[in-house]
């Protein structure tokens, strides 16, 4: 149990002395005596001791036992009237009973302990100083009071303010007003008449996505971005970078991804967003892989891939696509295998956006491919009629857009009017236009003259029985000079003489009957029906372009490319060629630096080398408008010639 009371505890209040028996604190008083407006403080010293009258009376005056036994005094004392001396009477614990007599008793000197005071009336000093109740500011007198921690007390600030003192860290609750609808509390859907007062909710201001608690269940306030807006999901979040292998994010920044591999960011939650966008891009030109965008319903398994093969980072168009799984995470697939095939500064980013924009934009004259991005819309279309409603427009069973032509310029067209014709279309002229005139590109038509590209085209209906002019030359019906495929002729009368001839000719006869096909020739004997064949050395035919031979000389000396013919228009085919090595080292002939392989890496040896005779056919070619390069292994002079051809 711990003695003394602390007044106005944490503040530096005064001490008061008290004993602690386990029920309460019991205070320790001083006392003084005096007359009135005068103190004497009681204590063991001549003058300030509490003046006692004592009288010995009868047979119960002082009595002293031996030294064996304890010394007994009766101690008598004056009554009211100052002559009749009394014993005073003890209680059952042997303390002397004293009252005041409806006065007040004044003690001169020091009391050392006080075990019990019921009430006190008006404490005017403690430990010698004056107390201050409630008057003034608080002072180092001023009187503190502890309020037990299972009691309420109802605490009133006399139209000042009230000052709660707790240790630090100790929580201090508060209710404001007397829980009607006082001090800023409203009953839900009250209306309010203005000016009321109340709480104020604050909160605190975040840029960053990141979360100012440490841990999962943490107590978390409000946080409002920088337009003072409540947050309450992120607008858009870009994906963290990735390894590559599946940890870190779906991002990733300026690293080198070698040919042949594959680069896997990792599953991510995306069910809080409506729109993921996604972009790549490479240093590297001309590289293509398969971009993969994959779902999952269970972060693991792929349930759904997009995959778009054979892009090119560099130049392919960023991707929009709406979360359709709970997971999402992206992968690339470089082609290749050799390091020619790196991508050098491979970058790719993932954005997940909080709420749905608009799609990509894209400009009227960019080219679409199979990758690009586009909105799946079908459309209905339907115009307004002459009476004033709307119809669809119309197909026909092969899906093509039905037309009906009834009117032209804003003027009805009248069809198939006068001799009727089922499958011809008519036209018919006004009859108050005496002179029709007609235009073909801003002149007359060729009728029966000219070329026959410029001639005008008249097509007959085949149930036509009208009759067809030439040049004002009638031409009856010519349907009964065909049968089948083929034109029937009837010969009325001898050909002339001449030189004219039909049917069988005579060898070397001078008659001369035109282009002749040979289907067939008899069977011939190299020995003695063979031919004699000159190599023609200025030129080489392609089909039947004629290619003229040129010339290269090579001298190589770089480790990695060395260009042996510039590109051009057109392919280069090699005819012949001839290399020797200085030292050792390995050669392999390429279309393009660094580009695709035309042979393998052949080893060779110190002034070693090969020869590749003549081949009409080419012993290999460069793609179009493409060098031809020569890769080396180490910095080793390589020489040699070649022949070529430019192949369309």
């Amino acid at each position: 149990m711990a003695d003394n009371v602390v007044a106005n505890s944490g503040s530096g209040g005064a001490t008061f002395r008290t004993d602690d028996d386990g029920t309460a604190h019991w205070p320790y008083t001083k006392m003084a005596w005096g007359a009135d407006n005068t103190q004497t403080i009681l204590q063991d010293s001549g003058g300030s001791r509490l003046p006692v009258n004592v009288s010995a009376l009868g047979d119960s005056s002082m009595v002293a036992t031996d030294g064996s036994a304890a010394l007994t005094i009766g101690l008598h004392a004056l009554g009211t009237d100052g002559t009749n001396a009394q014993i005073l009477s003890t209680n059952t614990s042997g303390h002397v009973n004293i009252a005041d007599g409806g006065n007040s008793i004044t003690v001169d000197g020091t009391l050392t302990t006080v075990t019990t005071v019921s009430t006190v009336t008006n404490l005017a000093q403690l430990g010698g100083t004056a107390i201050s109740m409630n008057t003034g500011t608080r002072d180092a007198g001023t009187q503190r009071v502890t309020i037990a921690t299972d009691d309420v007390v109802p605490i009133s600030d006399n139209s000042g303010s009230i000052t709660v003192d707790a240790p630090l860290a100790t929580p201090v609750n508060v209710q404001i007003g007397d829980g009607t609808t006082s001090a800023g509390v409203y009953t839900e859907d009250a209306a309010g008449g203005g000016g009321e007062t109340g709480s104020f909710l604050i909160g605190r201001r975040q840029d960053s996505d990141t979360s100012p608690v440490s841990a999962d269940g943490d107590y978390h306030g409000l946080i409002f971005d920088e337009f003072g807006s409540v947050k309450v999901s992120p607008e858009n979040l870009i994906s963290a970078d990735g390894d590559g292998a599946g940890a870190g994010g779906n991002s990733n920044t300026a690293n080198t991804l070698a040919g042949g591999t594959t680069w896997t960011g990792l599953w991510e939650d995306v069910h809080r967003f409506a729109l993921i966008t996604v972009m790549i891009d490479t240093d590297t030109t001309s590289k293509t892989g398969t971009l993969k965008l994959q779902f999952s319903m269970d972060g693991s398994s792929v349930d759904r891939s997009i995959d778009l093969a054979s892009i090119d980072p560099a130049t392919e168009s960023p991707h929009t696509l709406c979360p359709v799984a709970q997971y999402f995470r992206v992968e690339y697939v470089a082609d290749g295998t050799s390091p020619a095939d790196d991508l050098t500064n491979f970058q790719l980013q993932t954005l997940y956006h909080g709420a749905k924009s608009k799609g990509l934009t894209s400009r009227v004259d960019q080219t679409i491919g199979d990758t690009t991005d586009v909105d799946n819309v079908r459309a209905v279309i339907a115009g307004k009629t002459g009476g004033g409603s709307y119809v669809n427009v119309g197909v026909t069973t092969g899906g093509g857009i039905k037309v009906d032509a009834e009117e032209l310029a804003g003027n009805p067209v009248s069809v198939n009017t006068g001799n009727a014709d089922t499958g011809t279309q008519r036209v018919v002229l006004a009859s108050d236009q005496p002179v029709v005139s007609t235009d073909w590109n801003g002149t007359a038509p060729p009728i029966g003259a000219g070329t026959e590209a410029a001639a005008l085209r008249v097509t007959v209906a085949t149930d036509s029985t009208g009759v067809l002019t030439v040049d004002g030359s009638e031409l009856t019906t010519i349907a009964g000079a065909v049968s089948g495929t083929e034109m029937q002729v009837d010969v009325v009368a001898p050909l002339p003489a001449g030189t004219n001839a039909i049917g069988k000719l005579a060898a070397n006869s001078g008659v001369d009957i035109g282009d002749v096909d040979v289907l067939s020739q008899p069977a011939r004997d190299r020995l003695t029906d063979n031919m004699g064949v000159a190599l023609q050395t200025d030129a080489i035919l392609s089909d039947t372009t004629s290619l003229t031979p040129q010339f290269a000389t090579i001298d190589a000396a770089s480790s990695g490319d060395n260009q042996l013919v510039a590109a051009g228009t057109n392919k280069i085919r090699v005819l012949a060629l001839m290399m020797v090595a200085a030292g050792d080292v390995n050669v392999r002939f390429e279309s393009g630096a660094g580009g695709t392989a035309l042979s393998g890496q052949m080893n060779l040896t110190t002034n070693s080398g090969f020869t590749l005779p003549f081949n009409p056919l080419g012993w290999f070619e460069t793609a179009s408008a493409t060098a031809l390069n020569l890769e080396l292994s180490a910095a080793t002079s390589v020489d040699g010639m070649l022949v070529y051809v430019d192949v369309a």
